[in-house]
């Protein structure tokens, strides 16, 4: 139905809300992997580079 995985449908909403919090807030990258549910904040940065092509400190820089 959405043309991907359960656990990749579930991960992008999950880099969805991260980006929100970004561009919302001012709460450090760490505290936002981490309320998005990711327990290791490089990994976070890694694949919220993968979904929008640049680092969540570069994309809360560009997008402020």
């Amino acid at each position: 139905m959405t043309g991907t995985t359960p656990k990749q449908y579930i991960l992008g909403l999950r880099l969805e809300y991260a980006r929100d919090l970004l561009l919302e807030t001012d709460v450090p990258v760490a505290q936002v992997a981490e309320r998005c549910g990711f327990s290791d904040s490089f990994y976070f940065s890694r694949c919220f580079k993968n979904h929008f092509s640049t680092s969540p400190r570069q994309y809360r820089k560009e997008h402020a």
